[in-house]
């Protein structure tokens, strides 16, 4: 019996709360995005009448609404973190700083995402698998999916690696179950999306562990945001490739589709997500990560503290006894 405690005290940290286990924090996670898109959804209604100021074609607003909604899953995450007191300390990953978590990251972000989506596509290009075409540019509604998008991106980042990697960090030890459950977790989310294949979901992983460095290395959610978003915003609106099998209603270039072909760096139901080459290069930036920061330990525990105030209370417990 003792060798179990031990065990278990090895693995469960002093702040490991009953609700942060390993599958049931994925549940708690998947209630919570529901929670959030039911709300967005009646926000987006709202806000979509002036959406159509800046488009006359309804399917493109409806599409613009849908990323919005995702303000809704913000809000939820952002409550359960204010409301619940136990979750406040993972307030501080939202928090911004001079020198990480700022504008300066998220445009670092922007232009990460960017350049890693970029060069699938334009090596997609070059090996004609894909042929692009030039549609249009609205400068006003490209801002505004620029944020929209943003904000489904920075809400799944929010909830994947500001909520739910914090509390498996807070119950367990080990930050790989974090990283590791996390990415995991965000699989889940991702299983039913319209052409998923196992390269889309191998990619997906390999993209939400490079996330989880970002935040485990540098402390810094919103680089996370900004690479997401810049990855999400590169193929669905301004090439209008597939993304994560959706299609976007509105982008500034056009997929010539009928000549469009499985390959190296793409995939005809899952865009590049779903090419080998595109979990090739998720494997190498998470490698040039690792290796940038070898050696170094996680930039910020939030629970460190509390852990301590809580081993020493049980000490003084036992003490007393």
């Amino acid at each position: 019996m003792d060798q179990i405690k031990e065990l278990y005290k090895k693995i469960v940290r002093p702040s490991g709360r009953w609700t942060d286990q390993l599958i049931l924090n994925g549940v708690i996670g998947f209630t919570l995005i529901t929670l959030g898109q039911i709300l967005g959804l009646g926000i987006s209604r709202v806000v979509k009448p002036f959406f159509s100021l800046f488009s006359s074609s309804e399917s493109v607003v409806t599409f613009l609404s849908e990323y919005f909604s995702f303000i809704g899953i913000w809000i939820v995450i952002l409550l359960v973190m204010v409301i619940f007191k136990k979750n406040r300390p993972m307030l501080k990953t939202v928090k911004m700083h001079k020198d990480h978590n700022n504008f300066k990251s998220i445009f670092l972000g922007l232009l990460i995402g960017f350049a890693m989506n970029a060069f699938c596509i334009l090596m997609s290009v070059i090996l004609g698998d894909i042929q692009l075409s030039f549609a249009e540019i609205n400068l006003p509604l490209f801002l505004l999916f620029l944020i929209s998008v943003f904000i489904q991106s920075g809400a799944e980042e929010l909830t994947s690696r500001g909520y739910l990697h914090q509390k498996l960090r807070r119950r367990y030890h080990n930050p790989l179950v974090a990283i590791i459950g996390g990415s995991s977790y965000f699989v889940i989310f991702h299983l039913f999306n319209p052409g998923v294949t196992f390269f889309g979901l191998a990619q997906i992983f390999v993209i939400a562990v490079l996330f989880a460095m970002f935040v485990y290395y540098y402390d810094d959610l919103y680089l996370a945001m900004g690479v997401h978003a810049g990855w999400n915003f590169t193929q669905s609106i301004l090439f209008g490739l597939p993304n994560s099998g959706i299609v976007s209603e509105y982008s500034v270039f056009r997929l010539e589709g009928a000549v469009a072909r499985n390959g190296l760096f793409y995939d005809v139901h899952f865009g590049v997500e779903g090419s080998v080459g595109g979990v090739i290069l998720c494997i190498l930036v998470c490698g040039v990560v690792y290796y940038l920061n070898r050696g170094k330990k996680e930039h910020t525990d939030y629970w460190v503290e509390l852990n301590e105030e809580l081993t020493k209370a049980k000490e003084t417990t036992t003490e007393e006894q």
